[in-house]
């Protein structure tokens, strides 16, 4: 009996892919679902941000609605890349607007969920780079699968 090595290759591939957008997924939905639910503590708790004055009211709106848009551009596959791109841009962003909290201020208002807020502010910053490079692999792993799966319209792949 022959074994299908690539076949089972791909498989591993897209079931990492789909694991990994999966997750990242649902992170942001659940993020964006509790920024929404408790709207009037999220908006309170980023007017109190030393880094973001006079921004608040429209990031209230903004950061949440981000989270879904990217959330569902995780979920489709065509769109499936650019939301890993999103996702890992958005993460970073998070992780440098922490760092740079914890370094320039002295009060760091905490607008996470139930979940999230448990955990100290490294571990916050871990999280966030930690969840990053789940998006990097994803990337990696979604173009590995395109320049190895034989379709003829990937770039520099000649048939």
């Amino acid at each position: 009996m022959k074994v299908n090595t690539l076949g089972r290759w791909r498989f591993t591939r897209n079931f990492t892919i789909e694991l990994i957008a999966f997750s990242c997924a649902l992170l942001f939905f659940y993020a964006a679902v509790d920024k929404l639910i408790g709207f009037e503590l999220f908006k309170t708790q980023l007017g109190k941000s030393p880094l973001l004055l006079g921004m608040s009211a429209w990031l209230a709106w903004a950061v949440p609605a981000g989270e879904l848009l990217i959330c569902a551009l995780l979920l489709f596959k065509p769109t499936r890349i650019l939301g890993f791109y999103a996702f890992f841009f958005q993460m970073m962003a998070f992780a440098f607007y922490l760092i740079a909290l914890l370094n320039f201020s002295f009060y760091v208002p905490c607008s996470c969920g139930l979940l999230i807020s448990s955990l100290s502010w490294p571990w916050h910053v871990a999280f966030n780079i930690a969840f990053a490079l789940l998006a990097a692999i994803g990337i990696q792993q979604k173009y590995s699968i395109n320049n190895g799966s034989g379709n003829s319209r990937t770039p520099g792949r000649i048939k």
